[in-house]
């Protein structure tokens, strides 16, 4: 059998043909082999049985069959229903726990679907991109260290090195990521990656679901958009956490993208200290981040005027203005790491923010 011929056979509990060994020419994980519709008719109704195990999926079938009892389904599991008539139902479910599984979809306001976009092996920027290909077999790198995100010399280019295949885009369930839906029809979202020290990535869909852009930068944020002229620009967080390859931290930026997810300006974090409210409404300091504070904002804000907005783990909220230089910034109640908490503006100019569990509004 090659990649590209498939045959399909259809059974039932009542009739099926147990399959036998045959020689593939393509991508194992597109096969499972079992006798699932043995195991479900010898099997207890509503008794799940797993039948089969490829690589990094596990798949257990269901004899349905009467009346049910209430079921809860595990993380990221779907049923696959196959009827054959007179037989009862019989239930495929899929644990999945792979990290390449994702989709964006969008839906129409009648609520059908529009499209559906898969996350899965859209990247190329791992082993010898954005990870270093240097590390040979024994371990050893060129600097003596002992880091392990290193690729190995030879490595395909491009992969991530954690499963050997092209880069995907995680949604996980740590992350307040929302899809923004841009003024052209577009769609931005901001997933999860490792090997770019869990920065993510964001992407962007064009309004038939077509990848057209990323930006090597996307947890945990859902970016603001400034419409401005004809186009308009994206803002983003744009954290710089802990190098697994040289163990350095920051910078820490607020940065502009455009339509394009092309870099315009950024702004980074210089605030060294952690503060808190004293006695009698002074701050009390101390500073203990030499590289600054992460902006722990997961969906900063922009005006009309192209201001943007956004709150910081050193406790302050902030207005930079077009080009990266801050207009003014208010402290609010106390330094705070990993608040991932968003900011407003109103119609009149008002900016919502919150630090500490207190909602502060700044007037214009």
């Amino acid at each position: 059998m090659t990649g590209s011929t498939y045959h399909t056979v259809f059974g039932s509990i009542d009739h099926f043909d147990k399959g036998g060994v045959q020689i593939i020419g393509d991508d194992v994980r597109n096969y499972a082999f079992s006798n699932c519709f043995e195991i479900a008719s010898k099997a207890r109704p509503y008794e799940k049985v797993v039948f089969g195990q490829n690589q990094i999926y596990v798949l257990e079938t269901i004899r349905a069959e009467g009346v049910s009892p209430w079921y809860t389904c595990a993380h990221d599991e779907f049923a696959l229903c196959m009827l054959g008539a007179p037989s009862p139902y019989l239930t495929i479910a899929f644990p999945n726990h792979a990290p390449n599984a994702g989709a964006l979809l969008a839906i129409n306001p009648d609520l059908t679907p529009k499209w559906t976009a898969t996350l899965q092996e859209i990247f190329a920027d791992g082993c010898g991109v954005l990870i270093p290909a240097d590390a040979q077999p024994d371990g050893s790198l060129p600097d003596g260290g002992t880091d392990y995100n290193h690729c190995l010399v030879g490595a395909a280019h491009g992969v991530d090195p954690d499963t050997g295949q092209m880069p995907s885009n995680q949604i996980s369930d740590q992350s307040t990521s929302s899809p923004v839906v841009l003024p052209d029809g577009a769609v931005l979202y901001g997933g999860f990656t490792y090997y770019n020290n869990y920065r993510g990535h964001l992407v962007k869909f064009d309004a038939t679901g077509k990848l057209v852009a990323s930006y090597d930068d996307g947890w945990d944020q859902t970016p603001a958009v400034w419409a401005n002229a004809s186009s308009y620009s994206i803002l983003v967080k744009d954290n710089h956490y802990s190098n697994w390859s040289n163990n350095l931290v920051g910078p820490y930026d607020i940065t502009q993208v455009d339509a394009n997810l092309a870099k315009q300006w950024s702004y980074t974090a210089t605030n060294t200290d952690s503060c808190q409210r004293a006695t009698g409404g002074g701050l009390s300091c101390t500073s203990d981040h030499p590289q600054g504070f992460e902006w722990c904002v997961n969906a900063a804000a922009v005006d009309e005027n192209g201001t943007v907005y956004a709150n910081s783990e050193d406790g302050r909220a902030y207005a930079i203005l077009q080009g990266g230089t801050v207009a003014q910034s208010r402290f609010l109640v106390q330094s705070l790491g990993a608040a991932y908490t968003p900011v407003t503006v109103d119609g009149q100019g008002r900016t919502y923010t919150m630090n500490g569990g207190v909602l502060t509004v700044v007037g214009k």
